[in-house]
C-alpha cells in the first residue's frame, strides 16, 4: 500500500469538503472558544474563495460553484473529489494500473492550482462581481491552496514510490 498516496487522497477529501479543520474547544477565562484552521484558498476584500464555493464576507452567503459557474465548478471541486477517491484506491493497487491512477492524481492537482492562479483572477468579475489582479490574489493566498501545493508534492512522491509487484 502506497502510505503517501493514501495521505494525498485523504487530504483531496478533506479540501473538497470542509470549510475548516476544527482543533478543539478552548477556555479563556470562563468563555469557551472554538478553534480551527480555515481551508480557504485565497480572500479578497468581499469573499472567501474555497474548493467547493465561495462566501461572501458581508452577508455570510454560501454559493457553490455549480450556481456560480459549470466549469470552476468542474475544474475544482469535481477534479478534487475523483482525485480523492481514485486515489485512495490507487494506492491499495500494487499493479501498473496503481501507478497510472497516481500520475492522474498528479495531473489533475497541477490543472487545478493552474486554474486557481491563472483563470479565477481573469473570472473574477463574473464570479464575484468585483475585479480581482494577481497581486492581490497571491497576497492573500489562504491555507487551503497551500495544502493543495502540499497535496500535490505529496502525490508527486507518491507517484514516484509506488510499489509495482514484478511478474
Amino acid at each position: 500500500m502506497n502510505k503517501m498516496g493514501f495521505c494525498s487522497g485523504i487530504l483531496s477529501i478533506i479540501l473538497a469538503f470542509l470549510q475548516s479543520i476544527p482543533l478543539g474547544i478552548y477556555f479563556s477565562s470562563g468563555i469557551s472558544s472554538f478553534t480551527a484552521i480555515p481551508l480557504n484558498l485565497f480572500s479578497s476584500s468581499t469573499a472567501d474563495f474555497y474548493i467547493w464555493g465561495t462566501v461572501d464576507q458581508t452577508s455570510l452567503a454560501v454559493q457553490w460553484w455549480l450556481q456560480i459557474n459549470l466549469i470552476s465548478f468542474i475544474m475544482l471541486y469535481v477534479f478534487i473529489i475523483f482525485t480523492g477517491i481514485a486515489t485512495i484506491i490507487g494506492s491499495t493497487m500494487i499493479k501498473a494500473s496503481g501507478k497510472a491512477i497516481m500520475t492522474l492524481n498528479s495531473l489533475l492537482l497541477i490543472i487545478t492550482i493552474i486554474y486557481i492562479s491563472i483563470f479565477i483572477p481573469f473570472n473574477s468579475f463574473e464570479l464575484i462581481g468585483d475585479s480581482l489582479d494577481f497581486m492581490e490574489m497571491f497576497s492573500s493566498l489562504g491555507n487551503g491552496y497551500y495544502l493543495l501545493v502540499i497535496n500535490f508534492i505529496l502525490a508527486l512522491i507518491s507517484m514516484r514510490v509506488h510499489p509495482i509487484e514484478s511478474e
